[in-house]
């Protein structure tokens, strides 16, 4: 299963690429922060084994990435 600060990078990743047009060294570089929030961010072949398993966590559903968006969104928004 995955731990939420490595969907949490992936996710933010994802978004950063998707709906801001980030450049993916930009994006991975600020998701890390999210990735990292309990004080150490997963290694990289944590993260490239999670998005290699997409399908087990919902990271491929079209519905749930754009709920995720719109919560980033708000969360920038209202920041």
């Amino acid at each position: 299963m995955t731990t939420h600060p490595i969907a949490g990078e992936i996710i933010l990743e994802g978004y950063l690429l998707r709906v801001r047009g980030w450049g993916r060294k930009a994006a991975r570089q600020y998701a890390c922060v999210v990735g990292g929030h309990h004080g150490t961010p997963p290694d990289k072949s944590k993260i490239d084994e999670e998005k290699n398993r997409k399908t087990n966590v919902g990271l491929d559903s079209e519905a749930w990435i754009s709920v995720q968006d719109k919560l980033i969104d708000f969360v920038a928004d209202m920041s």
